[in-house]
């Protein structure tokens, strides 16, 4: 009995051992098989667009880009998981040819190259989305709206592409001339409509007042109301332009409002081909020299105090985010949509604050952008820049000083640096070769 007992067990160990080499050999059968399915596909796609393999089931190099893509052997065992990755595969390939396609450009037209063609250009202005949001009826105004002194209700007639949208003081004539004979001249564009309008505050004197009637009537680009022009009083200038624009420029509404303090220079080629290009389809946008969690300014003998009673203490106390204002672009819809929130907005004495913070943050999604590696508050940097040989940095430069002269060589420097599209844009009344 206890042979016949051994023997049993031994007959049991076999077919154990048996049933263990079937089911390796299964398993070890199905992994080959796996593993070919998923190499060929992988083989197909790599053979598709060139990709030069590493190693399977890792990192593979594009010999083109260096981009590194991760392709996972189990992604081609499903045939929707195969065409995700071809299609992810398909747009590198596609972003490939397009740098090719930029770096010829480079190649032939040197360093004042274009990405865009004209016609791609005017499509950013006529082809914007549109909006339809729900606004305050326009009779309803802020408590703190000024009175119009000067309406300047004839500046905007017809369509207005870009708006450029200006604080100045009385004083500041010799920089509205330098405005008007160079950046905002309405003759810069072949097709663009460029218009000006300068926002200021009511005159000290009765030789103050003459004198800027008498300018309102020769250039039409003026728009005056009845506050004191100081420091603490530039959100009235916010007011006046937000109001102002409702009731005369929105018929229909400027493509895009450009802000800008009056001793800055903007570029207005670099203006259109490098900024407005990135922004032209999106809503509640501003571009600008943007800063995050910048500090509420309480001291009581500071220009730039906010007291409690406008703006509450914070934990931390500080703007979300905000605009330095010397330069910024949002969309010319906005800014129905900005005088409805004005209405029941308490009044900050900032003006960019007021505007791009306070206003902005109840818009639905604000969108900042930030453009500083565009702009530059050093003069001698922006003359140095458009005085050179290369494709020029700064699309904004700080004109403060001698603003004519400075202005004028900033001009200069713009004529010297067009691009193949700034040539194609430009007005050839416009244009002076250097």
């Amino acid at each position: 009995m206890a042979r016949k007992g051994t023997s049993f067990i031994t007959l049991s160990k076999i077919e154990n051992i048996l049933m263990f080499v079937i089911i390796w050999a299964c398993i070890l059968s199905i992994h080959y098989a796996y593993r070919k399915s998923g190499t060929d596909a992988l083989n197909r796609i790599r053979s598709t667009i060139n990709i030069i393999p590493k190693s399977v089931g890792k990192e593979t190099i594009n010999k083109d880009s260096d981009k590194k893509v991760i392709l996972e052997e189990s992604d081609f065992l499903q045939p929707d998981l195969e065409a995700k990755v071809q299609k992810e595969l398909e747009e590198i390939k596609k972003e490939q040819e397009k740098e090719l396609k930029k770096e010829s450009i480079r190649k032939k037209e040197g360093e004042f190259y274009s990405t865009y063609k004209e016609d791609e250009v005017y499509k950013w202005f006529d082809e914007r989305p549109k909006r339809t949001d729900p606004l305050k009826d326009p009779s309803v105004k802020s408590s703190n709206q000024p009175k119009y002194l000067i309406k300047g209700e004839n500046i905007c007639k017809g369509k207005t592409d870009i708006l450029f949208y200006i604080h100045s003081k009385i004083s500041n004539e010799k920089n509205r001339k330098a405005i008007r004979q160079t950046y905002a001249h309405p003759e810069n564009f072949k097709k663009l409509t460029v218009r000006v309008v300068f926002i200021l505050g009511k005159g000290a004197n009765e030789a103050e007042k003459s004198k800027i009637i008498k300018e309102s009537e020769t250039y039409k680009d003026i728009v005056q109301t009845d506050f004191e022009d100081t420091q603490r009083n530039l959100s009235y200038k916010v007011l006046t332009f937000l109001q102002w624009v409702v009731d005369f420029c929105s018929s229909p509404i400027p493509r895009y409002i450009v802000k800008v303090d009056d001793d800055f220079f903007v570029n207005p080629f670099m203006l259109v081909e490098e900024f407005i290009s990135e922004v032209w389809d999106k809503e509640n946008f501003v571009s600008c020299h943007y800063k995050e969690n910048s500090r509420v300014v309480r001291t009581k003998t500071s220009k730039w105090n906010i007291p409690e009673t406008a703006y509450p203490l914070k934990d931390p106390d500080v703007f979300p985010k905000t605009c330095s204002g010397y330069t910024a672009i949002f969309p010319g819809d906005l800014v129905p949509v900005l005088r409805s929130i004005s209405v029941d907005t308490p009044f900050i004495p900032v003006d960019d604050a007021y505007l791009f913070s306070v206003m902005f943050e109840k818009l639905d999604n604000p969108q900042y952008k930030q453009i500083l590696e565009g702009m530059t508050l050093n003069k001698d940097m922006g003359l140095q820049d458009y005085s050179g040989t290369k494709r020029l940095q700064y699309m904004s430069v700080s004109a403060w000083g001698d603003i004519t002269e400075i202005m004028n060589i900033l001009w200069k420097g713009t004529m010297k640096h067009l691009t193949t599209l700034g040539k194609q844009l430009i007005n050839e009344k416009r244009f002076t070769k250097q």
